[in-house]
């Protein structure tokens, strides 16, 4: 049995303001995965919550190039979670989220210095006005992942799984109206599959594929739709499940969705026989990435990228296609 402590500190010096939040996660059988969290506080959060945009990047683009693109509310909230292994193979996990959202403006001095700011509501296909008014939530999400075979690994204070099979997972999120005074209705579903495999002699290669829906709308923020992992700036993280040249929140949708994300390594395959870069631990990688909504129909990139042995250093190009018509690079 272990315990993590997860404390974050914030000072907004354009507001003024200080924001604090804690979470708990608790380990009562980390044999099986079994575990308690619980959050809470009173943060800036963006709207998409996996965090596709760093701070630092966020501070450099917005300072010294006027974009910026992070797009950001407040929510002051309560979460608990519990996950365990009901059976060999697989993983229940339960989440229940009360919070309090409230839309964030523009410091109203920096935009009468620089014009150039965007607003703080993002632009979308399918929704003309982003912008919400102060609400609550109470969401409630239950999702099951089944994957044969895996062996769990710790590693700084979390697990993760490895196994030669695809890990699945199916997740059902609810917004109860009238719970604690919840304004939200709604119901979504999502399918999601990931894997990474060898190639005897090629390399590695790893993939992941999504699908998803609202099954019902009654009333629901911007902040509930689904959002897509996209990239405007030069540096940024590669994980599987980013696109590199996709906007922030252009396609996020209440419709259904198809995303897909592959990438191979070649582990210094296409370079052993130029003996100068052979030496330099230089290995290769080609990516493709494709999102397929009801408003934007489907969005393709296509990447080739050069990564140092260790991983550390990465450096890709990247064009993309939308509705079969070349868009960037």
């Amino acid at each position: 049995m272990f315990y993590t402590l997860m404390p974050k500190l914030r000072y907004g010096f354009g507001n003024q303001q200080v924001q604090t939040q804690v979470g708990i996660e608790y380990y009562y059988n980390p044999s099986n995965l079994g575990s308690i969290q619980f959050s809470g506080g009173k943060f800036v959060t963006q709207i998409n919550e996996t965090n596709p945009l760093t701070a630092f990047n966020n501070t450099y683009y917005t300072l010294l190039l006027s974009r910026n693109y992070l797009k950001i509310y407040e929510k002051t909230f309560v979460n608990f979670s519990h996950t365990f292994s009901p059976a060999t193979d697989f993983l229940f996990t339960t989440d229940l989220d009360w919070s309090l959202r409230k839309p964030l403006q523009n410091l109203k001095h920096l935009e009468e210095k620089n014009n150039e700011f965007t607003s703080n509501h993002p632009k979308n296909e399918e929704l003309s006005n982003t912008a919400f008014k102060a609400h609550q939530s109470f969401v409630t999400k239950v999702s099951l992942s089944w994957q044969y075979r895996y062996k769990r690994i710790r590693h700084r204070g979390k697990f993760k799984s490895i196994s030669k099979y695809p890990m699945v997972s199916v997740s059902y999120t609810a917004a109860i109206p009238g719970f604690i005074a919840s304004d939200l209705s709604y119901q979504k579903i999502k399918i999601k599959i990931k894997d990474d495999f060898k190639i005897k002699g090629l390399g590695t290669s790893q993939y992941l594929l999504e699908t998803g829906s609202l099954i019902s709308k009654d009333s629901i923020s911007f902040i509930d739709y689904k959002h897509f992992n996209g990239n405007k700036t030069v540096y940024d993280e590669f994980k599987i499940e980013k696109f590199q040249l996709l906007d922030y929140y252009q396609n996020s949708t209440k419709t259904p969705y198809i995303e897909a994300h592959y990438q191979h390594r070649f582990k210094g395959f296409l370079f052993k026989k130029i003996p100068l870069i052979n030496k330099t631990k230089l290995q290769s990688i080609i990516s493709s990435n494709h999102l397929y909504t009801t408003s934007g129909g489907h969005y393709w990139e296509l990447g080739f990228g050069i990564e140092n042995i260790l991983g550390k250093i990465r450096l890709d190009f990247y064009g993309s296609w939308i509705r079969g018509s070349f868009h960037n690079k």
